[in-house]
């Protein structure tokens, strides 16, 4: 057996290279701060945790210009954009830019701002837990509403946008029982 304590962990440059690797939808976290000011940032890291009670999660950085916002609301919003928003994250993605300028948006049943015109899917959420996660603050929402539109999602990869493409159709094969286990991550 390996001795554990001798491992450290790498790098921020390799790490940063290698998580570059795995793709993610790409969404623009809202909320509204006490005064009615609506605040967003780009997020990819965001995952459903459970189905009973509904659950997502997000993950903020503590130096984000929106963290507050968020982290203080009583609801947030995720908008997951469509594969023709690019520029639209990288707005929502630049520090000190005024977001909703220009940028219709509409109140949601929860309070947040929804970005409906360019979301295939927007999750409302009632805050339920933050837990440290080192620079970073791991956000559990409970989700308290959601609509679902056709589109196709804006992909994040080996840091550049791109969008979803399908797999051919495979030549048939004679039908086999699939493994139950096989599905269990969804």
């Amino acid at each position: 057996m390996p001795d554990n304590s001798l491992l450290t962990p790498i790098d921020g440059a390799l790490f940063r290279q290698t998580m570059s690797r795995y793709a993610s939808g790409v969404t623009v976290v809202t909320a509204m701060d006490e005064q009615g000011v609506p605040w967003g940032l780009t997020a990819s890291s965001v995952s459903s945790v459970s189905l009973n009670p509904p659950l997502v999660l997000l993950c903020i950085d503590r130096k984000a210009n929106t963290y507050e916002a968020v982290t203080k609301a009583s609801f947030f919003a995720i908008n997951v954009l469509n594969r023709r928003q690019d520029e639209l994250a990288l707005l929502f993605a630049t520090r000190g830019a005024d977001k909703f300028a220009g940028i219709p948006y509409e109140t949601g049943a929860t309070g947040a701002p929804l970005l409906p015109d360019v979301s295939i899917a927007v999750i409302e959420c009632r805050m339920y837990a933050q837990y440290d996660g080192g620079d970073h603050t791991i956000v559990v929402g409970e989700v308290v509403a959601a609509r679902v539109s056709e589109g196709q999602p804006l992909l994040f990869y080996d840091r550049k946008f791109g969008t979803f493409v399908p797999n051919p159709p495979q030549p048939s094969a004679p039908p086999t029982e699939p493994d139950p286990w096989a599905l269990d991550y969804f």
